[in-house]
């Protein structure tokens, strides 16, 4: 169950990572604003975007740490507050709220955290474990 959640998650954040660099075009072609709003919505638009592509990546190459290490639990933490604090900011902050944005971020948000409280007992390899008592 945990590597389909991983791929889902990972293909999630890629449609994303996708849609930032949409975006991104859409901002430096903004009429309304100044030079230098317009430079920091790009600016954060490009730390966002390569944040979601290392999400992806994690979550597509890394599976086993992820699941089985410390820094894996503190990565899906972090994957897991980040789309829940953008849902939250989808329907506080948002002037035009949109039920699309805010039900992807709590998916993803769920699939992350589902990852991080549901155990994870990899696999037994067999033979694995097995002492050898005597010589040859």
């Amino acid at each position: 169950m945990h590597r389909p959640l991983l791929i889902v998650g990972g293909i999630f954040n890629s449609m994303l990572a996708l849609f930032h660099v949409l975006l991104g075009r859409q901002i430096h072609v903004l009429s309304g604003v100044t030079p230098d709003q317009r430079a920091l919505m790009e600016m954060l638009n490009a730390g966002g975007t390569i944040m979601i592509v290392f999400f992806a990546v994690g979550s597509f190459g890394f599976a086993s740490d992820l699941l089985n290490t410390k820094l894996g639990k503190l990565f899906l933490g972090f994957v897991s507050v980040l789309y829940i604090s953008r849902a939250v900011e989808e329907i506080v902050l948002s002037p035009r709220f949109s039920a699309v944005i805010f039900g992807v971020c709590v998916l993803i948000a769920l699939i992350y955290l589902a990852l991080l409280l549901v155990p994870f007992r990899p696999a037994r390899i067999e033979g694995q474990g097995a002492r050898v008592t005597g010589a040859r």
